[in-house]
């Protein structure tokens, strides 16, 4: 008789915390409590590393979400056990709702045991054994009281500093053309990025549009303020929509309504940075932008997502983004990004509308002749950080005693090396989850009830792209798309017909 599968579940909520012990320990007791009980505790366990379970994150969009997803899909078999360290972990929203997702888990016939307590948890449990209730209950209130009072505390700590803002600095981060001094009390400007940003200011004052403040910039290889290739046109719209290029800082408050993360803007520090634009040319600015259009960031503008294959679709010549231009209904054309910017490229404008139709009547009949097997190249790469792993703790261990200074240095080099390390090994294995055969089916049946849906709900359509592929090549000599899949293979699809040379 084969043993019941059970699966890990460990979250921490802070970056801090990855530092410390919290996930060897809540992986550690899963071991222990799968092997006490002769259960078959599986490979893939679930991690919601630096995601609160305050507002229900991990329960929304995090590593919990996909073992959800994957019990109703059929990929996890019911009657599994989900091994968790607390409640806690769970969930650290209302009572109301942590007890609700708990009876959400358990009526899809998961049972949930907390390793702290080695308490299990049943939906007949929840419904028969009132004691049962009351505790899951009770640790929910503890769990919301004490992340509400956590919250009262850095929001407390944070208007103080605001209140102080002119005496000393609230953090280092500070506009890419500004440096804060080592005395915390006053920052340094970066010469040479203010004067870029001076002149972009000048450039749309004299009237010129953001498109060609961005050509202009390109043209000229004026170097980036972020390290980015090139510019865009986002990064020109934020820019005269800011007001620390005159000194002013403006405070955000998080909140969070309806489940959504909303940046409230608090009252404005003046003199906070030191101006590197004037009043005047600031203010020329703000009214020359309001007589034209808006300025808009990338998430502004028309609605819901219009193109199937954004964050998807690359340009075979520089393998850069494809973006979406709609000029009319009629006129709807995919470009390449740095074309269209003047950074490099050809420009080719490549109508939307037959690559649309071939994916909606294509693409997921090749999607099922896809073999999503594991990739070996993954495994392959997991053994070589592992033995990496092993490798540099061993070296670690014959260190530790070591009275000599160099050598201290050496070990510090080699813990640096191996958190790299452990990062990358985590990263592996969180992509060799991600193409579990069985998940990729499943989602690729989603994707073809999707691609009949009339009217095709477009931003549906992406999503379940991008969970299944790592990008789609845009060949515009041969008119094909080229899809490279997650689990490293690839599907090419003709458009249209190719031009003629």
């Amino acid at each position: 008789m084969s043993k019941t599968h059970a699966y890990s579940y460990q979250r921490f909520s802070t970056p801090e915390q990855s530092k410390g012990d919290s996930l060897r320990r809540q992986y550690s007791l899963a071991v222990d409590y799968a092997a006490r009980n002769g259960l078959n505790l599986q490979d893939v366990s679930y991690q919601d590393l630096g995601v609160s379970a305050y507002r229900g994150a991990n329960a929304e969009t995090g590593h919990l979400a996909e073992f959800i997803d994957a019990v109703k899909l059929g990929v996890i078999p019911r009657g599994s056990f989900l091994l968790i360290e607390s409640l806690d972990r769970l969930s650290r929203a209302k009572p109301r709702q942590a007890v609700r997702l708990l009876e959400r888990i358990c009526e899809m016939d998961i049972t949930v045991v907390t390793l702290n307590d080695g308490k299990r948890y049943t939906i007949q449990d929840i419904d028969e054994d009132p004691i049962s209730f009351m505790v899951a209950f009770m640790v929910a209130v503890r769990a919301h009281e004490e992340s509400l009072t956590k919250g009262r505390r850095v929001r407390a700590a944070w208007s103080n500093k605001r209140a102080k803002a002119r005496e000393m600095k609230l953090t280092k981060r500070c506009p890419s053309w500004l440096r804060l001094n080592e005395d915390r009390k006053s920052f340094e400007i970066i010469d040479d990025k203010a004067q870029i940003v001076r002149r972009i200011y000048e450039m749309t004052a004299q009237g010129m549009g953001q498109n060609q403040v961005v050509k202009v910039l390109n043209r000229e290889n004026v170097t980036t303020l972020n390290d980015a290739a090139h510019w865009h046109k986002s990064t020109v719209a934020k820019l005269l929509r800011s007001d620390a290029p005159i000194g002013t800082y403006v405070p955000h408050l998080i909140e969070h309504v309806n489940g959504k993360r909303i940046r409230r803007p608090q009252e404005p520090v003046e003199n906070y940075y030191p101006a590197i634009v004037s009043q005047k040319l600031w203010q020329e600015v703000r009214l020359a932008t309001a007589k034209g259009a808006a300025i808009r960031g990338r998430a502004a503008g028309s609605g819901d997502l219009q193109n199937v294959l954004s964050g998807l679709c690359k340009c075979d010549l520089c393998d850069g983004p494809m973006v979406y231009i709609k000029k009319s209904d009629k006129d709807r054309y995919l470009i390449c990004q740095r074309a269209k910017n003047s950074a490099g490229c050809q420009y080719r404008a490549v109508r939307y509308q037959p690559v649309e139709d071939v994916i909606v009547a294509h693409l997921n009949p090749f999607a099922q002749l896809e073999r999503f097997a594991s990739d070996d190249r993954l495994g392959s790469e997991l053994a070589k950080v592992e033995a990496e792993i092993t490798g540099i703790a061993d070296m670690l261990d014959n260190l530790r005693e070591t009275k000599s200074s160099t050598l201290r240095t050496t070990l510090a080099e080699l813990d640096i090396a191996l958190v790299d390390a452990e990062t990358r090994r985590d990263q592996i294995q969180r992509k060799i989850e991600e193409q579990e055969p069985a998940l990729m089916m499943a989602r690729i049946d989603l994707l073809g009830d999707a691609l009949t849906e009339q009217p095709l709900d477009r931003p549906k359509v992406n999503r379940l792209l991008r969970q299944l592929l790592e990008k789609v090549i845009l060949r515009q000599n041969t008119g094909e798309l080229e899809f490279h899949w997650k689990n490293g293979g690839r599907t090419e699809v003709m458009f249209r017909w190719p031009e003629e040379e």
